[in-house]
């Protein structure tokens, strides 16, 4: 694709690392009330139950192929794809905690998610050419809404996956004011999947 054609995410897709007993459990920032649309994908296609709780006082909700706990329809988690996922209701902002049960031997796992905020992603290539052997940037930044001015107090990663399955884990830095940049160079011919993920005190993209 074109170099520096943005794309702009309100959602994520983060890859979870599952024990050996096939379970996840960690933290995720909800900014704003409203819905929270949301799954769990297995790379091998296995079946998983996704638990959700609030940290307010709601009972956990419990998702999983056969759960009535929550609607289930196509939605879109913004930059990152369409999904038969499952709408939650959301009270207020707050960090939920989440946990994710798979079978056994099943290793890695991707929660796909977005709320109603208008907290956006911006990402690009800024590289023309994607020479093996030769670097390839990219830049990032974080906005309170597609088009508006960029938020400082983030952090953000870029995660490339090579062609043989190896998986990068490389940080974005920013000079002043500028946006976040990382590069990569490409050391066999193939196809690279190259993520960024941005964190800042209440939200996850």
């Amino acid at each position: 694709s074109p170099a520096d054609v943005p794309i702009w995410s309100t959602g994520a897709m983060l890859r979870v690392d599952l024990g050996a007993d096939g379970a996840w459990r960690g933290d995720l920032p909800v900014d704003v009330a409203g819905d929270l649309r949301i799954l769990p994908i297995s790379q091998a296609g296995d079946e998983l139950t996704l638990t959700l709780h609030d940290g307010i006082e709601r009972a956990p909700i419990r998702l999983d192929p056969a759960s009535t706990d929550a609607i289930s329809e196509i939605t879109e988690v913004p930059g990152v794809g369409f999904f038969t996922g499952s709408i939650v209701p959301v009270e207020r902002a707050s960090t939920w905690r989440v946990s994710i049960s798979a079978p056994p031997g099943t290793r890695i796992a991707y929660l796909a998610f977005s709320t109603d905020s208008s907290v956006a992603l911006r990402s690009a290539r800024v590289t023309d050419r994607t020479v093996v052997g030769e670097p390839i940037a990219f830049r990032a930044s974080m906005h309170a809404a597609v088009g508006a001015p960029a938020l400082g107090g983030v952090a953000m990663d870029m995660f490339v996956t090579t062609p043989d399955s190896e998986r990068l884990s490389l940080p974005m830095r920013a000079e002043r004011d500028g946006p976040f940049m990382a590069s990569f160079v490409p050391e066999v011919p193939g196809r690279y999947l190259v993520q960024t993920v941005a964190r800042g005190d209440s939200f996850v993209r």
